[in-house]
């Protein structure tokens, strides 16, 4: 059985209406926390240069005839450092922050799109209430692998990318869920689908664009709430499919 961008577009219309403003602000957080906090991290990191070049003048280099060479040295070591150090950060804020909520945001999109006007925001902690351990290992091992392919070739990421993109929503729907089996359960999910999960994210493209003419406002209000409410119509009916195709 087969299924349509604009069918799946059509069922997120009821908790679109009814759960709007919950899950625009759950969609808002994924934002903030996939973004603000990487930008954050760099720009904080990035302000401390001129005040550590200012450190650097005052003292014994400026005496010296290599003054230039060592300047140019240790400015390079002190960026790489400070950049490596706002990686660090970032990282760390992605596995043990980041990645909980976004699984606990799944589990309130289920709720909302399994029964209008059910969705709470507590759901965001759910999570860390559930299996916090587990969750973070699973989830920090997707993107670790999904990484590694990108980075071998870009082609191969790019599909095991599709090919683990359900493991949020397995995790979800059962925090539980050990390794092994949320990464099985995620391929089978997405055999014969992952065209069309590509599909949805294009779909969302010319909406970016219009995201960024205005300044973001049309993704806050309406790109990322109806994405992320897409993404979980897209899992649920996927999951359907292999449910009546194993019956």
């Amino acid at each position: 059985m087969n299924f349509t961008i604009k069918e799946l577009l059509r069922q997120t219309d009821g908790p679109f209406r009814k759960d709007y403003w919950k899950i625009a602000a759950a969609s808002f957080l994924l934002v903030v926390l996939s973004f603000g906090l990487s930008y954050s991290s760099i720009i904080s990191s990035v302000n401390q240069i001129p005040d550590l070049v200012r450190s650097i003048m005052d003292n014994e280099f400026t005496a010296s005839r290599n003054w230039d060479m060592r300047m140019a040295a240790v400015l390079l070591t002190m960026v790489g450092g400070l950049l490596i150090f706002s990686t660090l950060i970032k990282f760390l804020l992605d596995v043990f922050l980041a990645n909980p909520i976004e699984v606990g945001a799944n589990r309130m999109m289920l709720d909302a799109m399994e029964e209008e006007g059910s969705a709470m925001l507590a759901r965001l902690a759910y999570a860390f209430d559930a299996d916090y351990i587990n969750t973070v290992k699973v989830a920090f091992l997707q993107s670790l692998f999904t990484n590694l392919w990108t980075i071998l070739l870009i082609v191969p990421g790019i599909y095991k990318y599709y090919e683990y993109k359900m493991i949020p929503y397995l995790l979800a729907e059962n925090p539980y869920l050990p390794q092994g089996e949320a990464f099985k359960k995620s391929k089978e999910l997405m055999k014969g689908y992952k065209w069309k999960a590509f599909l949805l994210d294009l779909y969302f493209i010319p909406w970016e664009i219009l995201g960024l003419l205005t300044f973001g406002v049309v993704t806050i209000f309406y790109v990322e709430p109806k994405r992320q409410l897409a993404k979980t119509a897209l899992y649920l009916k996927i999951k359907e499919l292999n449910q009546q195709g194993g019956e």
